[in-house]
């Protein structure tokens, strides 16, 4: 992919433009109800009507990254610092 198209300007600043990277994220998440019929629910009876949950946000870790025209990351918009998260599993 051509690097203009993954940019884009995103303010016009004193020092000069600033290009900020696109981040595509990717969220999973799945869930069990855990329902009479189980088999767990027959061994476990408090199992009943509960759900499980695992959840993952940002599965590649993608995050965005801030440029100006001379390629350097202004002070305070380094990925970190614009997505101190990155990837969490619940």
């Amino acid at each position: 992919m051509p690097e203009q198209e993954r940019l884009r300007i995103v303010k016009n600043t004193a020092t000069g433009l600033i290009l900020l990277s696109k981040a595509h994220r990717i969220n999973l998440s799945l869930a069990y109800r855990f329902s009479r019929a189980s088999p767990w629910v027959k061994r476990l009876p408090f199992l009943n009507q509960t759900r499980v949950r695992l959840s993952i946000d940002n599965l590649f870790n993608d995050k965005p990254t801030v440029r100006d025209l001379e390629a350097k990351t202004p002070p305070g918009l380094s990925a970190d610092e614009l997505d101190s998260r990155g990837r969490t599993l619940e």
